[in-house]
């Protein structure tokens, strides 16, 4: 059994019920008896402890059917019964409770007498019952009520969320308590105060349970790093409310059974004041020291964004720079999004910058002059996309170059053949820079929109829209109003997502802004323009989807995703005529020289069977992917060899993503290399495996390929991008709220630790 199943939290073992059993004679005094005693006297002496029924004529109701009086045997020639007074027990499994001003509600809820009304099926008995209703559904309906109330102003008193109450770790409690309660159902008079623990001491369990999973993990993560299946993804970040440095990391392992999982390892205090490579390194090595990781940094990968201190801090191991973070810096340098250094004036000058004045200190031969220039802000809601412009752009630019110097001519088309890298702003024509004021004019709305609070407003005009042409019609209300969504420039998704949303909401934007005399806002901007930007975005926000998944293997995506993405700008370049055709050429060549498609891009794409034949790869990237894994397998062992494979037809799945890529099945002759037989191997039809890990676990691909098999767990261990501990950072901002941005660095971290293992395996 794998060593994961024991990661689990849950250090509750199953222990008997803490009633107490009786320890003295029983005798005819109720005092002695408690339902425990009871039950335990029933099972195991029958002999002298017996269940009578209720011969009352009174006792009609449907519950005496299950329960009776418990009783003892009289001493004597005859056997008699007396009845223990004050207790009903159930004539099946012998659960006693108390009986008290002959109340029966609590016994229509035990579980021998639901499953005998359950099993009554006759109308005729149900109409002629004297009760025919149960009163335990009453009782239920006023207990819910009463939890209902207590819920409420717990939501209140204390500001939690509404949907607290469907927390699964809440639930449990419940749940537990709800059993304690069953168990010892007459026995204990409990309080709240005696099951629930002090902040202290969950605070005390928290670091317990946390360096229990540790060691449990550590063994998982030492065999993972002996086969060379482990990857790290390593990033800082900053905590808003105290300015505290956190790194975190998450480990990225496949198992000895081909199971993918993303573990939240840590997220501690950097404690040195500058985080140079060296701090860096330390901290990680002291941090996989817990892990006994620190002896293997040479068998790990490293998955990290460009930051330098971490080029420089793992630059004599493995590493994979995130895909995600390249793209998303394409996408930045195409539309003259990334701000650029400042020239270092070489004189002696220096600059002191407040938010309303700079002042100059200036060296001359004779004194030195201070001299104030007014600083002139620019509108809070305004975005100037020339902080993109390159350094190159000087005043001393001819203005009048002739246009095909710059890859276009006087009918505004581009050539083919010219480099629109290194083009800046003052060398773009109208027409192109008609679209980038068009993102400034889109990001201004909505930035005015949000600082004037009129995002509710809209909704309110949605929604009076909606109910005029809704005319009675309740489909038309379920439509979902919208309201307007900023953008980051680190997160260019949320560009595409900002677009889209004016879009949406565009209607109603006319007349929210004519009612506000602010319909200029919207008058500047071109939709026609905005859904030729969406319509660019679309592929780029599908494949960094795909790429930032974190639940499953992602390498072998990143071959097909490129490739995909090079076909549709090709296809918009073709398509285009207007100033977006610039785009889609200076996105493709941006794309090219950018973004390197390095060997384990290709090797991970050749691991999955869907995409072996690694379509959008070069003749030389093929040919270098088949050496190498030839290479990486050793000589072929013919213990090994099969040539015929006989495989179970699948059932016919749905296309996935990337389906046009992949491979078309041709037939070939079965050759002696397992690389080359893997090759050959045709799937059935419609067999597609959006998991690759899922192919290799089946036995007959790990007999026949078994090499390939441990390549694949190796390789498929290594994500694309370092989504999940960006996904970390967003999981521990919010943890540390205003409200708890006291909590202790080693606290979060144990939580971070802990939540990752209780997500992965409860």
């Amino acid at each position: 059994m794998s060593q994961i199943t024991m990661l689990h939290v849950d250090d509750t073992s199953s222990s008997t019920s803490s009633c107490a059993t009786p320890t003295r004679t029983l005798s005819s005094t109720t005092s002695v008896f408690s339902t425990s005693s009871i039950r335990h006297a029933l099972l195991e002496d029958n002999e002298n402890f017996e269940v009578i029924c209720n011969k009352r004529k009174r006792a009609t109701a449907s519950c005496w059917n299950t329960f009776g009086f418990p009783a003892k045997v009289k001493n004597g020639k005859v056997k008699t019964y007396e009845v223990i007074p004050g207790f009903v027990s159930c004539k099946i499994c012998f659960d006693t409770y108390k009986y008290i001003d002959s109340s029966t509600a609590n016994l229509y809820g035990h579980r021998c007498h639901r499953n005998e009304s359950s099993d009554q099926t006759s109308i005729s008995s149900f109409i002629l019952s004297p009760r025919s209703k149960n009163p335990f559904s009453k009782n239920q309906t006023t207990k819910k009520e009463d939890i209902k109330k207590l819920c409420t102003r717990w939501v209140v008193g204390s500001m939690r969320s509404f949907r607290i109450v469907d927390d699964p770790g809440f639930k449990r409690i419940i749940q537990e308590c709800l059993d304690i309660g069953k168990e010892c159902r007459g026995e204990l008079n409990l309080a709240a105060e005696d099951l629930l623990p002090s902040d202290r001491t969950v605070k005390n369990e928290l670091q317990k349970l946390a360096c229990d999973m540790r060691n449990k993990l550590k063994c998982v993560l030492l065999e993972a790093v002996a086969n060379k299946a482990l990857t790290i993804s390593p990033d800082n970040w900053i905590d808003k409310y105290r300015g505290i440095n956190y790194m975190g990391a998450t480990a990225h392992f496949v198992d000895e059974n081909l199971n993918y999982y993303a573990i939240d390892l840590f997220c501690v205090e950097i404690m040195d004041v500058k985080k140079t490579a060296e701090n860096i390194y330390q901290l990680m090595e002291s941090q996989l020291a817990q892990f006994g990781l620190d002896q293997y940094m040479d068998s790990i990968t490293f998955v990290t964004d460009r930051g330098s201190n971490f080029i420089k801090a793992f630059r004599l191991n493995k590493v994979l720079f995130c895909v995600a973070h390249r793209l998303n810096n394409i996408l930045k340098r195409c539309f003259y999004q990334t701000p650029m250094k400042k020239k270092k004036n070489k004189s002696l000058n220096t600059s002191v910058k407040s938010n309303t004045t700079i002042t100059e200190i200036q060296d001359t031969p004779k004194k030195k002059k201070n001299r104030s220039i007014a600083n002139l802000q620019p509108s809070p809601e305004i975005e100037d996309f020339t902080e993109g412009i390159r350094e190159d752009e000087s005043d001393d630019q001819d203005e009048d170059d002739d246009g095909d110097s710059c890859g276009y001519d006087d009918n505004g088309d581009f050539d083919d053949n010219h480099d629109y890298k290194d083009l800046t702003i003052n060398q773009l024509p109208n027409n192109v820079r008609e679209i980038l004021n068009t993102i400034k004019n889109c990001k201004s709305l909505v930035k005015y929109i949000k600082k004037s609070g009129l995002n509710r407003q809209l909704q309110l005009v949605q929604n009076k829209s909606i109910n005029e042409d809704s005319d009675g019609d309740t489909s038309a209300k379920a439509i979902e109003k919208r309201t307007l969504h900023q953008s980051s420039i680190v997160r260019w998704l949320s560009l595409c997502e900002l677009l889209e949303s004016i879009k949406n909401a565009y209607p109603s934007l006319v007349i929210l802004l004519n009612n506000n005399k602010q319909n200029y806002r919207i008058q500047k901007i071109n939709m026609d323009i905005v859904e030729k930007l969406i319509e660019f975005f679309y592929p780029w926000k599908t494949v960094l989807i795909e790429l930032q998944k974190t639940n499953a293997p992602s390498l072998f995506l990143v071959l097909p995703c490129i490739t995909y993405l090079r076909n549709e700008l090709s296809n918009g370049d073709r398509k285009e005529r207007s100033g977006m055709k610039f785009f889609y050429k200076r996105a493709l060549q941006l794309l090219s020289s950018m973004f390197n498609m390095g060997e384990d891009y290709i090797i991970g794409a050749f691991l999955h069977p869907n995409y072996k034949q690694l379509r959008g790869a070069s003749s030389t990237q093929i040919a270098d992917c088949y050496t190498t894994c030839r290479l990486l397998i050793g000589p072929y062992q013919s213990s090994t060899e099969t040539n015929e494979i006989i495989y179970e037809p699948q059932e016919k799945k749905a296309k996935i993503f990337m389906s046009t890529l992949m491979d078309k099945q041709k037939k070939q002759q079965s050759t002696s290399d397992e690389v080359d037989r893997y090759i050959s191997l045709v799937l059935d039809e419609g067999e597609q495996y959006e998991n690759p890990l899922d192919f290799w676990k089946k036995k007959e691909n790990q007999v026949t390929f078994p090499n390939l098999s441990r390549m694949a767990r190796k390789y498929f261990s290594i994500p694309c991008s370092s989504s999940a501990v960006e996904r970390q950072f967003s999981a521990t901002g919010q943890i540390i709220t205003q409200r708890r941005s006291s909590l202790d660095p080693s606290t979060v971290n144990d939580i971070i630790f802990l939540r990752s293992i209780e997500n992965k395996f409860s």
